[in-house]
């Protein structure tokens, strides 16, 4: 696979490469680290982290923790771990090529703190497979489905953890179904808007595993004032 020129990020000290063709990353990932509350030295876990742009952007804003990505392709495998050495994160970070049905705590060394996802956001069954398979992969609910991926959440993350999920807007009801029904407590949600005049896009879930807290709706975020002077 070739990886394309480099994106940059922090005014240039943080390198990311991605593929040339397939499947290349999005604003979600983006939108979610910058949602991620971290208090100091957590452990954190990425599912599904394709080139690794959630948990670099983690890792560099926050000099403290530790990151594991899981990923079902190796090439994108690959190119996440030439992120982590050319960003100098092998100290802290850490790439399984796995498929995260069958991810062992034994893989991860230990439950994390935090988990993380921006994972498929399409039915299988719904709308054009897109042929280019990682593209495929990382959009249709293939490899894994939203239920996978709250068991996987429910079965690696430590009691107390938090997990922070980016999803679209219009299955925010299933989300928080199915997060429930493995234990984990929805306690935010924020809706991402491309403008004020249009319906939701996106929603940032944030849960806590075996708690009973209350649950708040953050103010909505406009994606556009990303691009205003």
């Amino acid at each position: 696979m070739l990886t394309s020129t480099p994106e940059y990020f922090f005014n240039h000290q943080l390198t990311i490469f991605q593929p040339e063709k397939g499947y290349r990353f999005s604003l979600d990932p983006v939108l979610l680290a910058g949602h991620v509350d971290i208090k100091g030295r957590e452990t954190i876990l990425d599912i599904g982290t394709g080139c690794g742009i959630l948990m670099l952007m983690l890792l560099f804003k926050h000099p403290g923790i530790t990151a594991i990505g899981v990923e079902i392709q190796q090439e994108l495998a690959d190119i996440a771990q030439k992120n982590l050495k050319i960003n100098l994160f092998q100290s802290r970070g850490k790439i399984v090529c796995r498929d995260i049905k069958k991810t062992k705590l034994s893989d991860i060394k230990h439950r994390p703190d935090i988990i993380v996802a921006n994972p498929p956001y399409k039915k299988r069954n719904t709308g054009r497979i897109n042929p280019d398979p990682e593209k495929a992969l990382a959009r249709h609910e293939i490899a894994m489905t939203l239920e996978d991926l709250a068991y996987a959440v429910n079965r690696l993350l430590a009691p107390g953890g938090t997990s922070y999920i980016i999803y679209p807007a219009e299955r925010t009801a299933e989300l928080v179904f199915m997060m429930q029904s493995c234990c984990m407590s929805p306690v935010s949600l924020q809706f991402v808007y491309t403008g004020k005049d249009r319906c939701a896009k996106l929603v940032m879930f944030k849960g806590i595993k075996q708690t009973n807290a209350p649950l708040t709706i953050l103010p909505p975020f406009y994606t556009d004032t990303l691009y205003r002077k």
